[in-house]
């Protein structure tokens, strides 16, 4: 939790609790905003040499961290998938370094594993664009990711 006493401008951070398990608020009961509030004192002594015990600090903000063990991530084989060259969506002009010329527009929901993506090329993706520049080509891995790599 971050604290300040009223009228300050920076806020000092102090643990609130730390709990163990999806359900255990045991460290909620009815002493833990008196306990907040001794640990801001004593931290606002540590930091700057003096607290104002008999002021109530003021909450300016609340952080969360949480973790959950999860099963370890299942890796792709790489690029075990066999090559392909698909039909680009439409083609369009754009410029790749040469001057305007025409390219493939590809829309990487589209692609699969293995799918090859020659220059000069567009891959339009929901959140980003990936332009595969004259001399390159990108290839969807197993694992849905884009490989680019000088063209052979």
């Amino acid at each position: 939790m971050n604290l300040r006493y009223p009228g300050q401008n920076w806020s000092l951070s102090v643990e609130a609790a730390t709990a163990r398990g999806a359900r255990d608020l045991a460290f909620a009961g009815p002493s833990l905003v008196a306990e907040i509030v001794e640990r801001f004192h004593q931290r606002h002594e540590q930091e700057y040499g003096h607290r104002r015990a008999t002021e109530e600090p003021e909450l300016t903000g609340v952080r969360l961290t949480a973790s959950a063990e999860v099963a370890g991530p299942r890796f792709g084989k790489g690029t075990s998938a066999t090559r392909r060259e698909p039909a680009p969506a439409l083609v369009r002009r754009a410029n790749l370094g040469r001057g305007f010329e025409d390219a493939a527009i590809h829309r990487g929901p589209a692609l699969r594993s293995g799918d090859v993506v020659r220059a000069p090329a567009v891959i339009e993706e929901t959140f980003t664009t990936i332009a595969v520049y004259p001399g390159w080509e990108a290839r969807v891995d197993d694992a849905g990711d884009y490989l680019l790599t000088r063209a052979e």
